[in-house]
């Protein structure tokens, strides 16, 4: 199973930098709890996360307090889309 690896860096502060490995199969809920332990985050906060095409344009937009994906809708679901199934 592929491996992907993101680094991810403090908005405010481009030094403060985590690198984080992914099985394909796992989740942008598995992501999401990976960045919260890396900084040492609230594990109450939520988060959106992008995937933007070649162009930079946002293509799919991924949401934790989105609870299933439905076809069409906006916002997919952290705990049931697949790194995999978005990122390549």
């Amino acid at each position: 199973m592929p491996i992907f690896k993101f680094r991810v860096s403090w908005q405010e502060d481009d030094n403060i930098q985590r690198d984080i490995e992914i099985l394909s199969g796992q989740t942008f809920e598995d992501l999401h709890q990976s960045i919260i332990k890396s900084f040492l985050l609230n594990p109450a906060w939520h988060a959106t996360f992008g995937v933007l095409n070649e162009v930079g344009k946002r293509v799919y937009s991924i949401d934790t307090k989105v609870e299933k994906n439905i076809k069409g809708a906006d916002f997919l679901s952290t705990r049931k889309t697949p790194i995999g199934a978005l990122v390549s």
